[in-house]
């Protein structure tokens, strides 16, 4: 089975109308062969189907929700498993081959995790295939994969600024210990939450300055009112709401199960953990069908790995009024230079939506539905 002959589900981030395929995806797929295959952070790759269609039994597992969302409609039937890179959804030491690609990972240490995440996965003597883009760091990559394996990685093939490169699991191999993340008391508009930063996450977990002009720009709850950061990272919007307003009830979302630990962790640290509700999802979807919300707060992402998209976001914008009370508010902030604006017009009216603040880059943006 070629690559070209798999039809990916429509999905807003990973396959938009129009969407090309990664060439990283076309060195592995041209890679694939039987055996137990665990594939790491690349649930909706389309090289997954090839090597399926060549009688690979597949373990997929992935720390984005939309991810796995994704890869159940491409790869109907496959075990798909949410997890947090290094942690191993699957037996350890069970695959035959592991495949990584960077271009559904943001930064070094993500990739380094997801390799370790591939290492552990592996019986002794199995493969890790890894395949990226030059100028997105395979060449860092394939040495942090030296260095993490033991032994120098092969590089297998070349196409399109992309190269596939292997490494074996030696016998005896043990993962590196976790890094502990850095304890920090950060600002959040106003508000002092302990933190921990954690390196993976956007900003690494802690309040960037879009985010403390977020914070700074929501008033407080009322008492008795429920109150939803989307898009919730290590949790600065959610616990800040909680400390301002004891006495509301707050919702955290995040498509990632990093982000949404590390806000129940962070959540604990600052007291609140009982009235701050971690959820890890696709969206307002995860949200109990019958909540609605009096104020819907969020920093949306428009990176995904190599992927730079506004779609999603202004998924959420749109299907927002839908979990809003009468008189519930939403606030999003966002760079000057996207048209956040110009949707919640569109979505709630031009006399709904209204321009908050404009600092530092940023801009927030409110809207009441009617």
């Amino acid at each position: 089975m070629r690559i070209d002959a798999v039809e990916p589900p429509r999905h807003p981030v990973y396959w938009p109308a129009g969407a090309r395929l990664n060439p990283g995806s076309r060195l592995l797929a041209e890679a694939a062969a039987g055996g137990s295959v665990l594939a790491v952070n690349m649930a909706p790759d389309p090289a997954l189907a090839v090597w399926r269609a060549a009688g690979a039994h597949l373990l997929v597992q992935d720390e984005r929700a939309s991810a796995i969302a994704c890869a159940r409609r491409l790869l109907e039937g496959a075990e798909l498993r949410p997890a947090v890179a290094p942690e191993t959804a699957f037996a350890p030491q069970s695959a035959d081959i592991a495949l990584v690609n960077l271009h559904y990972l943001w930064g070094r240490q993500p990739a380094r995790e997801s390799m370790v995440a591939a290492l552990a996965g592996l019986r002794p003597g199995g493969r890790v295939l890894l395949a990226g883009a030059n100028d997105r760091g395979v060449r860092s990559a394939a040495d942090d994969l030296a260095a993490l394996s033991g032994n120098a990685p092969e590089v297998l093939a070349y196409g399109k600024g992309h190269r596939l490169v292997a490494a074996v699991r030696p016998a005896g191999w043990a993962p590196p210990a976790p890094a502990e993340g850095e304890p920090v008391t950060a600002d959040a508009g106003g508000v002092p939450v302990a933190l921990r930063r954690v390196p993976g996450l956007f900003a690494e977990g802690l309040p960037d300055p879009g985010t403390r002009l977020l914070v700074a720009t929501v008033p407080p709850a009322s008492p008795g009112q429920e109150v939803l950061d989307l898009g919730c990272g290590g949790g600065a919007v959610a616990i800040a709401a909680a400390l301002r307003q004891p006495l509301a009830r707050i919702w955290a979302i995040d498509d990632s199960l990093r982000a949404v630990r590390t806000t129940g962790a962070n959540a604990a640290a600052n007291g609140v953990g009982e009235r701050v509700r971690a959820v890890h999802g696709d969206g307002l979807e995860a949200l109990p069908a019958d909540l609605r919300v009096d104020i819907l707060a969020t920093n949306p992402p428009h990176h995904f790995g190599a992927i730079a998209t506004t779609a999603l976001a202004e998924v959420w914008l749109r299907s927002a009024p839908a979990r809003l009370r009468r008189g519930g508010r939403l606030y999003v902030v966002f760079n000057r230079f996207l048209p956040y604006l110009k949707v919640l017009e569109g979505v709630f009216g031009r006399d709904a939506a209204t321009l908050l603040a404009d600092a530092d880059g940023y801009r927030v943006a409110g809207a009441v539905r009617g």
